[in-house]
């Protein structure tokens, strides 16, 4: 799925996998920004894709992190 914009939704911050797992369970779930830069995963997701602290942040993109962890959300070449 996509189409999700934080600007809109007045956050002033990216949303998180958290508040992703909180409507999407245990149910892997990629969901791509409106203008493509960016991805929205939840805890599912990531785990299906090996996706962990260790995980390191690739060339010409961006993991965005909370505390040290993957976020749920990848921008550009992360991907």
């Amino acid at each position: 799925g996509g189409g999700w914009n934080q600007e809109v939704w007045g956050l002033g911050r990216f949303p998180t996998a958290a508040e992703l797992d909180a409507v999407t369970g245990d149910l892997p779930v990629w969901l791509a920004r409106a203008d493509g830069h960016a991805a929205w995963a939840n805890s599912a997701a990531m785990k299906a894709a090996g996706v962990t602290a260790a995980t390191p942040t690739p060339a010409g993109g961006r993991i965005e992190k909370v505390g040290g962890r993957p976020s749920g959300v990848f921008v550009d070449a992360a991907m």
